[in-house]
């Protein structure tokens, strides 16, 4: 009887912790955005033209490189640490991690 009234009175706590804890919202990666995956530019700098607008950028740097038109070292050339920009986004949408070797770009 014991059991049942402790364990009656622990499983909601329990329950409301891993509910509150579980369903954060994590802000979709933007510049000058909020949170752990918001993307922040150097004072001074300004995106290249190939980056603008983002959101298409976004959609479409995959066919850029698949084409062609940019070369994945071009990417590393100013993404020489992809922790601070492209695998903020690539981990929000469950895409393949980059690594950048000494040998060049790599996508795990």
């Amino acid at each position: 009887m014991k059991k049942t009234v402790i364990t009656a009175a622990v499983l909601p706590v329990l329950l409301s912790l891993l509910i509150s804890t579980a369903c954060r919202k994590i802000e979709k990666p933007a510049v000058n955005g909020k949170g752990p995956l918001a993307l922040h530019i150097i004072e001074g700098l300004t995106a290249p033209d190939h980056h603008k607008p983002a959101d298409r950028w976004i959609a479409m740097h995959m066919d850029k490189l698949n084409s062609g038109r940019l070369r994945q070292d071009e990417c590393i050339s100013c993404h020489a640490e992809p922790d601070n920009f492209c695998n903020k986004c690539h981990l929000y949408i469950g895409a393949k991690k980059i690594i950048v070797q000494k040998t060049g770009l790599q996508l795990k």
